[in-house]
């Protein structure tokens, strides 16, 4: 009996969080709603494209970026080392709110306000994806990596041949929170991109849609996401369970 009170907590806990997903799939099928937004409404698809593009740039970017500067955090000793790090992930604190007004000065400097290229950019930097990759890395035997330079001292070839193969379920993971986040975002695009209003993410004008296809609307604003997950499931599960956390 003590042993299923856990499960019915965890059950009821479960059950709030799926029971508006499911009155939204449910709510979506009445009155034709697919028909209208796919026939009435094919602006939709465009902004969903545009969005996924979005997400999907930022990903990469922010992939990208992190993996040299997670290393050099995690395996390259420098003075002051640790330090810095603390330093940087503080900004992981930080909520967006914070650092709008900057960010609005540096793009309106580069020239970047209106355009998607605030937006991307926004999302690529991220200190909580140094944070990841870092905490990645510090579980990877420094033998290793002294071995591999006896026979090679390129960095990029040892973050090809050893780096990014071992961190691939955390690179994995670092993709998708990414993704998600560059999905989702909102003041962003009312903030750096006020009057270009055709080049919003879908999140942004997801509640201009008709009401006879706001729920349709919903259950497919929530399909790329899904199948994201899908495909790194494995991997993400990996870069979450089998690294150091210290």
């Amino acid at each position: 009996m003590i042993r299923k009170i856990p499960v019915v907590i965890a059950v009821a806990i479960l059950s709030v969080f799926i029971a508006p997903i499911l009155y939204v799939v449910v709510r979506s099928f009445e009155g034709g709603q697919y028909y209208e937004l796919v026939i009435n409404n094919y602006s939709y698809f465009k902004y969903a494209l545009r969005t996924i593009g979005y997400s999907a740039l930022s990903g990469f970017l922010s992939v990208v970026i992190a993996l040299p500067v997670g290393y050099l955090f995690a395996k390259v000793r420098f003075k002051f080392r640790n330090i810095i790090f603390y330093i940087y992930i503080l900004v992981m604190l930080l909520p967006f709110q914070a650092t709008q007004l900057s960010g609005y000065l540096l793009f309106k400097r580069i020239n970047a306000i209106d355009s998607p290229v605030s937006l991307i950019l926004t999302m690529s930097f991220s200190p909580l994806a140094v944070f990841l990759i870092r905490q990645c890395l510090m579980s990877l035997p420094d033998d290793i990596i002294d071995a591999y330079s006896l026979e090679s001292k390129s960095v990029f070839r040892l973050l090809k041949t050893i780096v990014i193969p071992y961190a691939m379920p955390m690179l994995s993971t670092l993709f998708m929170l990414t993704f998600c986040a560059t999905y989702s975002i909102v003041e962003q695009a009312y903030i750096y991109m006020p009057k270009n209003i055709e080049a919003y993410p879908l999140s942004a004008v997801l509640g201009s849609v008709r009401e006879e296809g706001y729920f349709a609307g919903c259950v497919i604003y929530l399909l790329p996401v899904l199948l994201v997950y899908l495909v790194l499931e494995k991997n993400m599960l990996k870069g979450m369970e089998y690294y150091r956390w210290s």
